[in-house]
């Protein structure tokens, strides 16, 4: 009689190929700061960051197709969203890419965010999936840098270029705070239902 082990479910498995996607765009930021240090390297950095961008749609699109969505994919992909948005602005206020009272707001919502999210999962002990409305606000961020970065490069220095991008940047940022609003939401309700206990 043979005993057959049970395997292991993929909910709970770390190393797959949508997670290493993920990671990818982690693991190229060092890259992509170096290549921003100047203008003439920054068409390298504006390809980098436009590929870092794909793998955002990519994990995900990976994840459904050979059917490795897992509970550590969610939790890794948006980590490491923030960690390349968090970055990114950094490099792009240090490098003075953008106006940096732009990149300050962006960074502002992305500590508001991190501390409710935070709360929610000590008060309520749940974590909060990502909102649609802030999968697309990371992907215009995250479309829009790369060619901030584009536009500012000694090969294309495009004014207008620039102007458009800051644009989808505030447009990006202020989807996001529609998404901060949904989980402040959340964590309002979770302090509600505490108190009426």
């Amino acid at each position: 009689m043979s005993v057959s082990l049970p395997n292991r479910s993929v909910e709970s498995r770390v190393l797959t190929l949508p997670n290493f996607i993920s990671l990818s765009r982690v693991i190229a930021l060092p890259l992509f700061l170096f290549w921003l240090r100047i203008p003439q390297d920054r068409l390298f950095a504006a390809i980098l960051g436009g590929l870092m961008g794909v793998t955002d749609f990519l994990d995900g699109y990976v994840a459904r197709r050979i059917g490795q969505v897992s509970t550590v994919g969610k939790i890794i992909d948006p980590t490491c969203d923030r960690m390349v948005l968090v970055v990114s602005s950094i490099g792009l206020w240090y490098f003075s890419v953008v106006p940096r009272w732009l990149i300050v707001v962006v960074l502002a919502r992305e500590v508001i965010v991190s501390v409710v999210v935070l709360t929610v999962g000590i008060l309520g002990k749940v974590r909060l999936d990502v909102v649609w409305i802030g999968k697309l606000g990371t992907f215009i961020l995250l479309t829009s840098f790369p060619l901030a970065v584009l536009a500012s490069s000694s090969q294309v220095d495009s004014k207008w270029l620039l102007w458009m991008t800051e644009g989808a940047i505030v447009a990006g940022t202020g989807i996001l705070f529609g998404a901060a609003f949904q989980y402040f939401k959340k964590l309002v309700e979770i302090v509600r239902g505490r108190s009426t206990i």
